[in-house]
Order: C-alpha cells, then structure tokens, then sequence
C-alpha cells in the first residue's frame, strides 16, 4: 500500500524552478488572498501535501531498508531531496502555502500547515527556529474553533510543551452546547459527551484523549518523555498501560509535578532513554520482566523488579 502511493506521487509530482511540488494543491478549506487581490483555494505545493510526502517517503526508505530491497529508493531519494522546505512567512508563522500568501481568514479553525508537528514528526526541539514558527502560527489563529479544531490546537500546544495553552483548549471543549444544526462554529460538547462540530465529529473525542496523553508522555523511536506538559492543576497523579513507540507499556506516577514512579514493560529486547524531573538515563529492557524506577528528588534508581 505504501508503495503504490509512493509510485503515484512520484508520478504526481512535478519540477517547478529548483523543487518538486504537488498541483494543484489545497490547504484544507482555507484560503489565501492572491496577487490579484481576490481569494483563492487553489496553488501549488501547500505545507500539508509537502509535509505528508516528506513522511511518505521517509518512512518507504526506512522500509525498503528494513526488507532488504531496492524498490522505487532511486527516484524517491531524488524527490525526496528537492520537496520545499518549511518556510517561514512574514508574521514570523509557518507558511501556509508555497508562497507567502495572506490567509483571508486569519482565525480559520484548519491548522493543516501545522501537521508537521502534530500528528507529524518532522518538526522537532531539534529544529527550534520551527518549533517557534509554529507557535506563531497557532497564536494568530486563535483559540476559537470546533470541537476536533480545539483538540488538534491542544495536541499541537502540548507538542510545543506549553500544557497551560493545551489544558486551556481542553477546557474550551468542554463547554456545554445546544446547538444541533450543521454549522462551523460553536464547538463544545453535547450532554453525552460527543464532539458537537455541530452537529457531530468524533475526531473531538479522539483528539481529546490524544492531546491528554500527549500531555503527559511524548515518544518517538529509542526515547521517552515524561510529563512534557502538564499543567499546574495536574500536580498529582498516576498513569497505568499507556503506550509508546516501540511497543512499551507505561505505568507513572508523580507528585508535586515531578515522576515518583515509573515501570516499563517491553514485548522484545531494546534500550530505551527515558526523560523525566530533569534527567535522561539509558534503560535496557527484555521482555521476560519490567524495569521499576523510582525517582527521588535529585537521584535516580533502577532495579529490576
């Protein structure tokens, strides 16, 4: 399957001056003012198809890797090296588009250009002049939104690590809401809980609960970060089964905003660095028993358990 879309946007793809670009493009029913001063929803290589292609193709040459096999890995390795970059725009945000167009809806609840941080990973504390480029980008579009919109808006603040911003658009969500016909403003919840788009979406639900956990455990291959953004009201707590890449279990418990305890449970050998209060330590895991660590203020201890 990976493949088969690879071999279409390879053939999708086109050369334009010194990059590759998709076209035409939109970024999800936003629009842009063009040069002729009226708006448009229709350009070339929009942040949202670059960023999708980007992880396409990375993930297709780690796989190929992987099986041993040659496949399409030529041509995706030029491609590849001639997608736009993530540029900047003239308010300091993200670009939205290939060029640097004004939004004709600034507060507009689709933040697609942003899917390189959430629920991508191309945008990274690696890559920090991004990191804060998205950050601009979300504060000038707002809290406002529906359900799902505010959802996404709090799993892309708690990538950034702000868990304040991110608990602020939880609670944004949960206003209550009578409103039943289909309409794009609003937002909230209904009384038995569903994301009212109006009149129903359950990304919001789905978004809710991604954003809580994103909140209190961010991974990615080889590390874990615990309690990346919590918020002051969080102080204390305990998390039990939560999922991370690499197929570990998580349980965790802190106090006062620091991890008292954390176990670790792997299906297969690997090493792993956990981060938390502070400290990053290197952890072996085999599958025929757990680590349980507990953390005091200032040392850290492991033993098996």
């Amino acid at each position: 399957m990976i493949e088969g879309a690879v071999k279409f946007y390879l053939g999708f793809l086109f050369p334009y001056g010194e990059y590759y670009v998709t076209g035409p493009p939109t970024s999800p029913e936003n629009r842009f003012c063009g040069e002729d001063g009226k708006s448009h929803s229709v350009g070339m290589a929009s942040t949202m198809d670059i960023s999708i292609l980007k992880e396409l193709f990375g993930y297709y040459l780690k796989i190929c890797n992987i099986l041993g096999i040659e496949g399409e890995t030529a041509d995706v390795k030029r491609v590849l090296s001639k997608l736009p970059p993530f540029k900047t725009g003239s308010f300091g945000q993200i670009r939205e588009w290939f060029l640097d167009y004004p939004e004709t809806e600034i507060h507009h609840r689709h933040v697609s250009h942003l899917y390189g941080l959430y629920p991508g990973n191309l945008i990274t504390e690696n890559t920090p002049e991004l990191l804060e480029a998205c950050r601009v980008a979300l504060e000038r579009r707002g809290d406002e939104g529906t359900g799902w919109c505010m959802a996404w808006k709090a799993c892309l603040w708690a990538r950034l690590r702000d868990g304040e911003h991110a608990l602020g658009l939880l609670k944004n969500q949960l206003r209550y809401t009578r409103e039943e016909n289909i309409s794009c403003v609003g937002g909230g919840i209904y009384l038995n809980m569903l994301c009212a788009h109006p009149p129903f979406q359950i990304d919001g639900n789905f978004g809710f609960a991604a954003a809580v956990a994103e909140m209190l455990i961010q991974s990615r291959k080889g590390h874990i970060l615990l309690l990346p953004a919590l918020p002051a009201e969080w102080k204390d707590g305990n998390v039990r089964g939560m999922k991370v890449q690499s197929d570990i279990t998580v349980d965790f418990e802190w106090r006062g905003g620091r991890i008292h305890r954390v176990r670790l449970c792997s299906s297969h050998e690997q090493k792993v660095t956990l981060e938390c209060n502070g400290i990053s330590k290197t952890i072996f895991l085999r599958p025929d028993g757990t680590e349980d660590m507990i953390f005091d203020w200032s040392v850290l201890r492991a033993w098996k358990s």
